[in-house]
């Protein structure tokens, strides 16, 4: 069975230990030893990530849609998009959502906590996908733009019908709060079949090696997203968590 993209946190960890005791260790043999497990845990680590990428730059669009409609249309909770920096996660970031709003599943886009990055990104996906509004429910429309931190836009998604959402969040406990609390008041009586939560940066919402499991003495908005997750899983919904990095095996 091959790893599992949530048990690379503990492999890291394994791998600082052995990392510790090779600075320590004098006897020829065992530093060798100790080496061979550190390089038998980079290369699961390694392994573990290349089985959870959706794409890379230099794939063709058409093969990178075909991953990400098998990403969302299977059994696959975690995912990665991945590339050095300015070489294209936005677009395909956006190029995702897209395939998301085709096959009528709403996506949580959380951002790195600042405002002018949420901008940002807002306005390239208004720009890039059509057929998309701002804050308007709007029955001919069928996906609406919500910012989190607008509790009047939150509101509009408890209220409409037959909608998806794009809702667009800073990575902060506050706004995953919010959320948690709206989807909950939407979902607890008909529930969609899945939804993405899409982490731009998302090298940075990891703060934890617990993924799974919320506890108090978490960074709070790791503990968020964890009981954001749960919740939502509560009702029904099958939650994917997909992350956009430049730095993949941090």
């Amino acid at each position: 069975m091959s790893t599992r993209i949530s048990e690379i946190p503990a492999l890291r960890e394994k791998k600082r230990l052995f990392e510790a005791r090779l600075c320590c260790e004098h006897d020829t043999d065992f530093r060798d030893y100790i080496q061979t497990r550190i390089d038998l845990l980079d290369a699961e680590i390694i392994c573990a990530i290349e089985n959870q990428i959706l794409e890379t730059p230099h794939i063709r669009t058409v093969n990178r849609k075909r991953k990400y409609i098998d990403y969302i249309e299977t059994e696959k909770k975690y995912g990665i998009i991945y590339s050095l920096c300015q070489v294209g996660k936005s677009k395909s970031t956006i190029e995702f959502i897209q395939t998301c709003i085709d096959r009528n599943v709403s996506v949580i886009l959380s951002v790195d906590n600042k405002t002018s990055q949420m901008d940002q990104m807002k306005s390239r996906i208004l720009h890039q996908i059509d057929g998309l509004k701002i804050s308007q429910t709007d029955t001919r429309n069928p996906t609406m733009v919500i910012e989190a931190s607008k509790r009047s836009d939150l509101n509009k998604i408890i209220r409409s019908t037959n909608m998806n959402y794009v809702i667009i969040l800073l990575d902060n406990s506050s706004q995953i709060s919010k959320v948690s609390e709206c989807l909950v008041q939407k979902f607890t009586n008909s529930p969609p079949q899945k939804i993405v939560i899409i982490h731009d940066e998302g090298d940075n919402t990891r703060k934890d090696f617990e993924t799974d499991i919320a506890d108090d003495s978490m960074a709070k908005s790791h503990k968020a997203w964890i009981d954001l997750v749960t919740v939502l899983g509560s009702t029904g919904i099958e939650v994917k968590r997909l992350f956009v990095t430049a730095t993949p095996g941090m």
